[in-house]
């Protein structure tokens, strides 16, 4: 009796062995926010105002911040003033009318005998020259109007918006101080309604998965089971390691989870459906 036990033990080893999916896999990572930004100025200057504090949700374009704009202020209203100032053209077309009707009178003269040629081509000339001067006028007006666009872009520019719908995590300048072109940095905003878990699998693994496949992931310290969306399979199998890079989307609408969460994906073949993202808890 004792002896068959020995010659069937191998053989349940076997079968004990073959059991186990070949390609399952357990990985850790971390979520992450889906967007971060760390919103810089585009000009530099000091700041002024800040209209926002630390953990405040904004909107995408919202104000953060605003740099001293009082000469650029200054230097608007007066390109408005001549943009708006139409004396130059008035004072040349006045000319100009002149000068036409000097030719035209000249000209009837000239076949009559009551006036000479020269006189003809010296009021051709001063038609030519008030034309010009006319034309200037309204090239000047139209710089004008477009030195005052300029103007308000700079302006824009020294105002300071959130590029996403997000939470403003830091601020790195205070009212008062200087932001410089070699470090723009004003603030750094995430976007927490979704979480991005990036996971390095295995390539034979990864054979499996399709983008916006639900996948079961435990979520937290107490591995509370939660659902993910594959949102991206990189192409490229990493040479060293065998692994392909994964990124997997969590749902964060609530805002239950926090960014940095440890977050476990037990990889089955069994695990995966196919899914579309908004169906995703």
């Amino acid at each position: 009796m004792y002896v068959r036990s020995l010659v069937l033990w191998p053989c349940i080893s076997v079968i004990l062995l073959t059991a186990v999916p070949v390609y399952s896999q357990v990985t850790r990572s971390f979520a992450e926010p889906i967007e971060r930004s760390e919103v810089a100025a585009a000009e530099p200057g000091v700041v002024v105002r800040i209209l926002v504090k630390e953990g405040q949700q904004v909107k995408a374009g919202q104000v953060l911040a605003e740099l001293d704009r009082e000469v650029l202020i200054q230097s608007l209203r007066l390109a408005e003033l001549e943009a708006a100032s139409r004396s130059k053209i008035d004072a040349a077309e006045s000319l100009l009318r002149i000068r036409k009707q000097r030719k035209e009178t000249l000209a009837p003269l000239l076949k009559s005998g009551h006036a000479n040629p020269a006189e003809l081509e010296q009021a051709n000339a001063e038609f030519e020259q008030a034309l010009a001067e006319r034309n200037r006028a309204v090239e000047e007006s139209e710089q004008a109007a477009i030195e005052v666009e300029r103007i308000k872009a700079q302006l824009d520019r020294r105002v300071i918006h959130s590029p996403l719908d997000g939470v403003v995590t830091e601020i790195h300048r205070r009212a008062g101080e200087f932001i410089a072109a070699n470090d723009p940095r004003f603030a750094t905003v995430v976007q927490l309604d979704q979480l991005r878990v990036r996971f390095y699998l295995n390539a034979e693994i990864v054979e499996d998965l399709e983008r916006l496949m639900r996948v079961p992931l435990q979520v937290g310290t107490q591995a509370k089971a939660r659902s993910g969306v594959v949102e991206f399979v990189s192409p490229i199998t990493d040479s060293g390691s065998g692994t392909v890079r994964v990124d997997v989307l969590l749902n964060n609408e609530a805002g239950q989870l926090r960014a940095g969460t440890p977050v476990k994906w037990l990889m089955t073949p069994t695990s995966l459906t196919s899914v579309n993202t908004s169906n995703s808890n």
